[in-house]
């Protein structure tokens, strides 16, 4: 886990720490809920791909080797072919964080 994750984990910890002490006080628990509200936002944005990258699945789906077959055909190309070079592109993929 990246010291983000990690960080962001840990208050959400504290964070559901508080909330189950103030309720179980009977303590009003709105700022709280705010604050899980934002840490929720805050882990779906880091669950989205950096702006100008996509996420494709490790195993192509059946539409996507239809639509390779369909755009190789002519040339020739076998998908075995296809699939050994789908692989080595995944695998020569930069990762986001060696971007930052």
């Amino acid at each position: 886990m990246n010291q983000e994750a990690q960080a962001l984990a840990d208050e959400i910890k504290l964070t559901a720490f508080h909330y189950a002490s103030s309720a179980a006080v009977g303590e009003p628990t709105f700022d709280i809920a705010v604050g899980m509200e934002k840490l929720i936002d805050h882990l779906a944005a880091m669950a989205q791909p950096p702006a100008g990258w996509v996420m494709v699945p490790v195993e192509p789906t059946q539409m996507m080797v239809e639509r390779a077959c369909e755009s190789i055909d002519h040339l020739g190309v076998r998908w075995s072919d296809m699939r050994e070079a789908y692989e080595a592109a995944l695998a020569a993929a930069p990762k986001p964080e060696d971007t930052k």
